[in-house]
């Protein structure tokens, strides 16, 4: 596998899940994924507490305007989503349980092409470990060295 020179970046959020804050983190994931992208590979991946595709909730109660938004940043940003192990990763108990996957992982062209398939299982690891967590936290930046 060749080498990468400086590496690649690895971003873990956590997403508000009020409405409120939705278009703020976006902005921001859009302006630290720019900067990433621009750096060498990198992978965005957490909690990002939306959908963007209709199939990731159990039921047609869709925010339509936030779908949107999400979907335009993975459009403007060119990342292609690394598929995590299950459909649902969010419940809100009810009589008729709502159920969403709001986990994803996200990687560049660049990425997919210079890492192996360990990036899936790292993904999958970090975002059961973010749902096991009740900590909530800022999107950060790690650079990853090769």
């Amino acid at each position: 596998m060749p080498r990468i020179s400086g590496g690649g970046w690895l971003t873990v959020v956590y997403g508000p899940s009020v409405e409120a804050g939705k278009q703020a983190f976006l902005d921001e994931i859009r302006e630290r994924e720019l900067h990433s992208l621009l750096s060498g590979p990198c992978v965005i991946c957490g909690d990002f507490n939306m959908i963007y595709k209709a199939e990731d909730k159990n039921n047609s109660r869709l925010n339509l305007r936030v779908m949107c938004r999400f979907r335009r940043l993975l459009d403007d940003t060119a990342l292609t989503e690394l598929h995590l192990q299950g459909k649902f990763t969010w419940r809100k108990e009810r009589l008729h349980p709502t159920l969403e996957c709001i986990d994803h992982a996200f990687a560049s062209i660049e990425w997919l092409e210079y890492f192996s398939p360990i990036t899936y299982a790292a993904c999958r690891w970090i975002a059961r470990t973010m749902r096991r967590s009740s900590c909530r936290c800022p999107p950060c930046n790690d650079q990853i060295y090769s």
